[in-house]
């Protein structure tokens, strides 16, 4: 049992509301159920109930247990002070209030519906599979897939404005600063994420101004910043990165980042070496970045945008202490296409949100004509016949299993709410 049945029970009033009496065994009448609360306090707001001939307007809150009310020190928060009704499913104890009445509570297991109690069973619990639904989420009309993954869609990207909403701030406003941050991250993927990030905020973005006048002292930057200039290799470029980065040192107060780039389980052409210079390159080319990318509408103007390679040391060679056969170090089509789905489209949408003029539609077309991800998440949803034809279907289906599947939010999904109406 999770409380969100609980919720979902309270909610739509899947109950025999008739019957329902609280454990003071006064009826109750149920005039408004009021509305989820989705920020801190109480989980529905502004709630009207009636005890006897007594209306009570307040908030309600929810819980598996009565005791759950102490366990989450609810009697300390006074957010909680106007709660007029607790809905548990098992009433195990009496919660005093300071007028020395006892705070009014409904145990929803005994007027729940049992078909209702019977089908979440076995729609969601006690599930090895993948996902809780995964035998039954096939059942989900077409139609409302449609509207389903774009309220996910735009729920991922509201979680991304919100960090960038803070790097804003930190950064005094300047969304140029925050643009070179939220790159620099990408340009690490997933293995070196953390470590470019704290690359480029070790790294004032006004020296990396000034100094991307010179690709190779950008790249001794960067290199620096990522302790990767650490060792003595017999290497004049290597030497002249070093030389280099010891003068910007000094000269800026530099201090590099402990987190260092790993090489480890990352193929060659990800290897922070070769995606560091082609961020130096990048900046060597766009200066003003942000300013480039975000009034861009087209797709292939945006391709373009991004289209570098690798400075000429790294046509032969992945490290620097070893050569390899000759080939391109261009910023691939795949990796651009994953730098434009996962950090220009939600940093445009911030951007547009915080002038107040944010097109939500016209950015969902742009994100459909994208292509899809190919992952394990993506994969897996095709396997159920769910369809997947571009990018606005493979992010929403990522939040649906990371922010829904995974953490049982069942009765949260469009998808589950469904099935336990019509299973």
């Amino acid at each position: 049992m999770k409380e969100d049945f609980v919720h979902y029970v309270w909610q739509y009033q899947q109950f025999d509301i008739s019957s329902a009496r609280l454990n003071t065994n006064e009826k109750l009448k149920i005039i408004s159920v009021g509305n989820p609360n989705q920020d801190a306090g109480p989980d529905f707001l502004n709630a009207t109930i009636q005890v006897d001939d007594i209306q009570f307007v307040g908030n309600v809150e929810i819980h598996l247990k009565s005791s759950d009310w102490f366990a989450h020190k609810h009697h300390l928060d006074k957010n909680y002070d106007n709660v007029i009704l607790h809905v548990v499913w098992t009433h195990d104890i009496d919660i005093p209030l300071p007028s020395g009445n006892s705070l009014l509570t409904l145990e929803l297991k005994s007027y729940t519906y049992p078909e209702i109690y019977n089908k979440y069973k076995k729609t969601f619990l006690n599930k090895s599979e993948w996902i809780p639904c995964e035998n039954n989420i096939n059942l989900f009309p077409d139609f409302q897939w449609a509207n389903w993954k774009e309220r996910l869609y735009i729920e991922r990207l509201e979680q991304k404005t919100s960090r960038v909403y803070k790097l804003l701030e930190a950064s005094n406003n300047n969304w140029e600063e925050v643009c070179f941050y939220l790159i620099a991250q990408s340009f690490g993927l997933k293995i070196n994420t953390d470590s470019f990030f704290e690359i480029a905020k070790k790294t004032s973005f006004n020296i990396v101004r000034k100094v991307a006048q010179d690709a190779i002292d950008l790249e001794a930057l960067f290199f620096g910043q990522g302790m990767l200039l650490e060792k003595e290799i017999d290497n004049t470029y290597y030497k002249e990165l070093k030389k280099r980065y010891a003068y910007l040192k000094k000269k800026y107060h530099l201090t590099p980042t402990q987190n260092v780039p790993q090489f480890f389980r990352l193929r060659p052409p990800n290897f922070p070496t070769i995606r560091l210079s082609q961020l130096a390159q990048l900046y060597v080319k766009h200066q003003n970045l942000f300013s480039d990318l975000i009034h861009i509408k087209d797709i292939e103007k945006l391709k373009d945008l991004f289209k570098v390679e690798a400075s000429p040391f790294w046509k032969n060679h992945y490290t620097f202490e070893k050569e390899s056969p000759i080939s391109s170090k261009k910023v691939s089509l795949n990796f651009i296409l994953i730098l434009v789905i996962n950090t220009l489209i939600p940093l445009r949408f911030t951007y547009e949100k915080y002038i107040g003029k944010l097109d939500a539609q016209n950015l969902l077309s742009f994100v459909q004509e994208l292509p899809p991800e190919e992952n394990t998440i993506t994969k897996k949803f095709k396997q159920m016949k769910i369809g997947i034809k571009n990018a606005l279907d493979s992010q929403s289906v990522i939040e649906l299993k990371n922010k829904y599947c995974d953490q049982k939010k069942c009765l949260k999904c469009s998808v589950g709410h469904y099935l336990l109406k019509n299973n």
